[in-house]
């Protein structure tokens, strides 16, 4: 029995750092659908903790360090990929994470912007699941006169921005 629950919960671990542990996002912040018992974002949080993403490489393949920033974004910003991004930085593939930092020009830790592909998502755009967090790690909310919603899923200002990006892939890191 013993033997069987630690199979189990080395599965479990396997699964959450290969970043298959959780399904494919089914709404969004901006659809009206009513939310899950547990919200993508939320369990995008997590796997994003655990797997201690501050320590992924930059798109350089070296560790991150501060770049000039660009609006939404901070003056100052620091991008991180997961080792699934990493192994094809042009075509990332399904499960691929994004993490930018986004920084004050004091260097003071503004907000978290996540970029996660998820195959069958939203495929004109690409396939990207956007989220924002604050720094303490909850999901930021648009204003109230935009109903408080979260800045999670097919989120209109971003797929506007990142469709300009070159290549058509929505990243801007690799043009």
């Amino acid at each position: 029995m013993k033997k069987a629950m630690l199979v189990a919960a080395f599965a479990v671990v396997a699964l959450f750092t290969l970043g298959l542990c959780y399904p494919a996002p089914k709404g969004d912040a901006q659809s009206g659908r009513p939310k899950a018992t547990q919200a993508h974002y939320e369990r995008l949080w997590a796997w994003l903790k655990q797997s201690d993403y501050t320590k992924w490489n930059a798109p350089n393949g070296k560790a991150p360090d501060f770049q000039e920033g660009h609006s939404p974004h901070g003056a100052l910003i620091k991008t991180y990929l997961s080792e699934r991004a990493a192994k094809d930085r042009k075509d990332l593939a399904d499960g691929s994470v994004i993490v930018k930092e986004n920084y004050g020009p004091d260097k003071k830790l503004m907000a978290i912007t996540v970029m996660h592909r998820s195959k069958g998502y939203d495929a004109k755009n690409g396939d990207w699941y956007y989220a924002k967090y604050m720094p303490d790690g909850k999901i930021d909310v648009t204003p109230p006169e935009m109903k408080s919603m979260p800045v999670a899923g097919k989120f209109k200002m971003c797929i506007e921005c990142h469709s300009g990006a070159a290549g058509g892939d929505f990243l801007f890191f690799n043009d």
